[in-house]
């Protein structure tokens, strides 16, 4: 049997997350109030009816220039509920209504969520506690509990009241710890006989993102829900047994079984679906792929017979690179941070300290500023990331235009990892703030990727406390000094209209995941081109760069096996051809030409066919001389490099 999912999510306002959204509203004030001052007071009633719904009254007290900002920007009850966590994706909200006190500065929101409460056994309700949730118990009496919560922001103290009535002759109320529940028992006075009637629904997102799919299980990001079942007992008779369970046909075995043993009348009954996805059937995704999103369910009537139903839905499963930037639909999209819902968790998910090519990137970058400890101090942070701009500067990784992407009504963006960064010499203002966030965080320093209208860029912070902001896009037009001053400006302006600020770390606790990404060759960059080694002034002699394996070698001349006329051509992007023509005494040809990779492994030149098969040279390389020893032929074949002529 499942534990039934944690509704209070939506219901117990997790208090750290409403003062994060608040300090996100003053963040423009000129000036910070003091704790004192900034201290927000919340008190939160929800009284239980008969069928685990919950009538709920939220009344927050704040500082006069945060209500009053508050009050310009969000005038909408609905929207600033579903900001400050309460109601906001699956959580099923009705009657929402409330009011401003200017006198007090106090907000007042009245609503109605549905199905807060459910029976897991006998007559015993249960409200789960959200994952998190740091409310602790202070009184049981009567048929009332009382919990408390405090925590701490940019604002100050925070403190949360929240007071739950459940209905007359509800008994053993208690805080179950085992089970992380709210817990007490009461039968509703219900007919003998009644009519039977029942309705169910779904609900889906048009989209799964692939590059989400270790953040998909997750049910502490609930923004990321696949799917949403509500099951309505519409009738006058008791129902039983009912379950429901969920799965993505293709991408994900069955989810486990969501059971609830009574549903009186009147009662709903909702269940969230986080798919756990099957990451070797997301290999080979690059696009768009339908896929069906499949509903079981089925329930007991008062005489015992057992309904079992189906629903299915269709969705797209997006490949890797695909992302959309919002779940919400179009009519609810009021401001930046609507048309972004996603994108925190999205970017934090793109940023790969891990990979093994950003370990080698961050490796080297370090040796090239002198072996700096980067999360040591500031100075020597700050000789990492200019030692990084320079890197960036001098192999040419250039800024490109961004490609849109478009999933029905859903806008979204083709993004890189910062190894396809690597590999295409270019990104979009997205991609190489990903690009910096991954190195950076891969050095143990904390990056922030920073999204304002149209635009993205990087900031870190250094190991004393500083934010750095960082103009990515300027590499190749300006040296670090002057991108760190335009980015230091859009910093400043960002933070005077509307922006995210992607905290990493922030997002790593909060479960944010990158994915496994595929093995490339250990010489990766090398075979890239890439050169780690600082460019000398113009002013200063030159010292010529070790040549590099790559390019087109040629052979002409006599072997045992006649005549030869060889071609190799090796490119960057890890791609080889091979040309073979022998002319024997005869003057009989015989040619051969092979396509495929190669890579160098264990010192050895491996050439991989298009037919998958791999054989391994030994090999020696000096300036333009590239000797190949050819195991079947028992001959040594020295290419010389060939130059184009200019």
């Amino acid at each position: 049997m499942s534990r039934p999912r944690s509704i209070l999510s939506g219901m117990l306002l997790k208090l750290s997350a409403a003062l994060a959204v608040l300090a996100f509203a003053t963040a423009a004030l000129s000036s910070r109030a003091s704790a004192e001052e900034a201290t927000v007071k919340a008190r939160r009633t929800l009284k239980l009816d008969s069928a685990g719904n919950a009538d709920t009254r939220l009344e927050m007290t704040l500082p006069t220039n945060l209500y009053t900002r508050i009050k310009a920007a969000t005038p909408n009850m609905a929207v600033l509920l579903r900001r400050l966590g309460a109601g906001r994706n699956w959580a099923v909200m009705e009657k929402i209504d409330g009011s401003f006190n200017d006198m007090e500065s106090k907000i007042d929101i009245h609503y109605t969520q549905r199905g807060v409460a459910r029976i897991e056994h006998g007559n015993q309700w249960a409200i789960p506690f959200p994952p998190g949730a740091t409310a602790q118990l202070v009184d049981i009496h009567d048929t009332i509990a009382i919990y408390q919560d405090a925590g701490n922001s940019s604002l100050g103290l925070g403190t949360m009241i929240i007071r739950l009535e459940c209905p007359a002759g509800s008994t053993n109320l208690k805080n179950d710890l085992k089970s992380r529940a709210f817990v007490y028992e009461y039968e509703p006075k219900v007919a003998q006989q009644g009519k039977v009637d029942a309705s169910f629904s779904l609900d889906n997102k048009e989209a799964i993102m692939s590059c989400l799919a270790k953040c998909y299980s997750n049910e502490q990001i609930d923004s990321l829900w696949a799917a949403r079942s509500r099951f309505d007992n519409t009738g006058s008779a008791t129902l039983t047994d009912y379950k429901v369970r969920f799965r993505i046909a293709g991408f994900s075995s069955w989810g486990p079984w969501h059971h609830t043993s009574k549903i009186y009348p009147g009662q709903l009954v909702v269940d969230a679906y986080y798919p756990v996805l099957d990451f070797e059937k997301l290999n080979g995704v690059t696009g768009p792929r339908p896929a069906m999103l499949e509903t079981e369910y089925e329930y007991r009537r008062p005489d015992g017979e057992k309904v079992a139903e189906t629903e299915s839905r269709r969705l797209d499963v997006l490949g890797y690179n695909q992302t959309i930037f919002s779940g919400l639909p179009l009519s609810e999209i009021l401001n930046f941070s609507d048309r972004m819902e996603y994108m925190p968790v999205v970017m934090a998910s793109f940023t790969t300290p891990s990979d093994p090519v950003i370990q080698e990137l961050a490796g080297r970058v370090s040796g090239r500023a002198d072996g700096a400890a980067a999360a040591a101090n500031n100075t020597d942070a700050v000789k990492f990331l200019r030692a990084f701009y320079e890197f960036l500067s001098e192999n040419k990784v250039a800024y490109q235009t961004p490609p849109t992407y478009v999933n029905g009504a859903q806008i979204g963006q083709h993004i890189k990892y910062g190894r396809d960064v690597l590999r295409n010499h270019a990104g979009t203002c997205i991609d190489l703030a990903i690009l910096w966030g991954s190195t950076c965080e891969a050095v143990g320093l904390r990056p922030v990727l920073m999204l304002i209208s149209g635009h993205c860029f990087p900031a870190v912070y250094l190991p004393e406390g500083q934010l750095v902001a960082i103009e990515a896009t300027a590499v190749g037009k300006y040296d670090f000094e002057k991108a760190v001053e335009i980015g230091m400006q859009e910093l400043q302006q960002a933070r005077q209209g509307e922006y995210i600020e992607v905290d990493i770390l922030a997002q790593r606790k909060a479960g944010i995941q990158s994915l496994d990404l595929p093995t490339v060759s250990p010489l990766f960059l090398t075979q890239l081109g890439y050169r780690f080694t600082k460019a000398q002034p113009v002013h200063q002699q030159q010292v010529q760069p070790r040549p590099s394996i790559i390019g087109t070698w040629g052979f002409y001349g006599q072997t045992p096996m006649g005549l030869a006329d060889l071609g190799l051509a090796l490119n960057a992007t890890g791609r080889m051809a091979f040309f073979v023509t022998f002319t024997d005494a005869n003057g009989q040809k015989s040619e051969g030409k092979f396509i495929g990779t190669w890579q160098i492994s264990d010192n050895l030149l491996a050439l991989t066919d298009q037919n998958g098969n791999t054989q391994r040279y030994k090999f020696r390389f000096e300036g333009d001389q590239l000797s190949v020893y050819f195991n079947s032929w028992d001959l040594t074949i020295h290419f010389q490099r060939y130059h184009p002529k200019s």
